[in-house]
């Protein structure tokens, strides 16, 4: 039992360093884009590669640590990740900020392989609870990260010291894994869409993100709870994206800071709900076999919405700097359709 217990404690570490490492440079991605003199167009088109190379990735990736083992293919995906974030803190145009993007779609998978070893530890019936909190770790990153990002980016050549800071974040996770274990449209493009409509510095976009860190960290812990007590996760997921669908539309026609920053509240309660109960759902009708290579093709799934999100992002924001929640309450409303028409599971009513 004492393995497990470490493997648990240690991913939970390695999880919040992850996404802090992510949170505190994603945020900044599309600003620096912009600054370098990409149009919102290319800044999406930068945001998509990311996706179109996680869909081919993510299956071959989790087909890989389900024959070489978690740990071995986190390891890697973590250096060569902190490679990619290097090469980003040194680029010095679109072009090659498009390129050091290249090696961190391809091997940043290490949210899906941490996924994939929380099943091979945790009974099924503990699963919801387990991922709740796990989400509820990533997001203490996302609280932190931002904050820390955003008033480094502030200073001289901040964007290149973030970037560089986070590639060194996942060099060290990669040391972590290795001693311990031997361990979409609206939020693409979110802080470019924060200055177009209300110019705000990245420092405030900082707190802002860190805000709903904060919001999904402490709504992950009751995620078992809420699961539990629907007792439908197929229910549950139609009733989240529809709520996801009105806190979309009035983040789209709220013209103050204060009341935006609201209606995050709501929005991410819900995201942070439908990561948890959509994964318990996906890992048992799995029923524990092939965990890593299921991941992978979940993964490739979600990235469709990583290739297409940013470039649609970028384009609406052209028009609006309201399109892009538009553009997700619209998708999540078809998403809600086809929940209807096709229940995922037979106790859906």
């Amino acid at each position: 039992m004492k393995g497990p217990i470490i493997d648990l404690v240690v991913s939970k570490l390695f999880k919040d360093m992850d996404l802090f490492g992510v949170s505190i440079v994603l945020p900044l991605i599309s600003s620096h884009a912009r600054e370098l003199g990409a149009s919102p167009t290319v800044t999406g088109v930068i945001g998509s590669l990311y996706g179109f190379l996680q869909f081919f990735s993510s299956p071959v990736v989790g087909r890989w640590s389900d024959i070489s083992g978690r740990r071995y293919c986190l390891i890697w995906c973590l250096i060569l990740s902190a490679g990619s974030y290097a090469l980003l803190g040194i680029a010095s145009s679109p072009f090659l900020m498009f390129i050091s993007r290249i090696p961190g779609g391809i091997f940043k998978h290490s949210q899906t392989i941490s996924k994939s070893l929380l099943t091979d530890i945790v009974p099924d019936n503990q699963l919801s609870r387990a991922l709740g909190y796990f989400n509820a770790a990533s997001s203490i990153g996302f609280i932190l990260g931002p904050l820390i990002g955003g008033h480094i980016a502030e200073t001289p050549g901040g964007f290149y010291k973030v970037a560089l800071l986070a590639g060194a974040i996942f060099l060290l996770n990669s040391v972590i894994v290795w001693y311990s274990f031997s361990v979409l449209v609206f939020r693409t493009n979110f802080t470019l869409t924060m200055k177009e409509r209300f110019e705000t510095s990245p420092k405030i976009n900082g707190y802002i993100i860190s805000y709903t860190g904060t919001i999904s960290a402490l709504f992950g812990f009751t995620a078992g709870s809420v699961s539990n007590f629907y007792k439908n996760d197929a229910k549950l997921i139609t009733h989240l994206a529809i709520l996801q669908v009105i806190t979309l539309l009035f983040l789209s026609y709220t013209f103050s800071l204060n009341l935006f920053i609201l209606w995050l509240t709501p929005l991410s309660f819900g995201s942070t709900l439908l990561r948890v109960v959509s994964a318990r759902l996906l890992f048992v009708r799995g029923k524990g076999k092939d965990v890593g290579t299921l991941m992978g093709f979940s993964q490739s799934n979600v990235s469709i919405a990583r290739i297409i999100s940013p470039f649609l992002s970028g384009l609406a924001l052209e028009f609006s700097a309201s399109g892009p929640s538009l553009i997700g309450a619209l998708t999540t409303m078809i998403a809600i359709v086809v929940l209807v028409i096709r229940p995922q599971n037979p106790q859906f009513d």
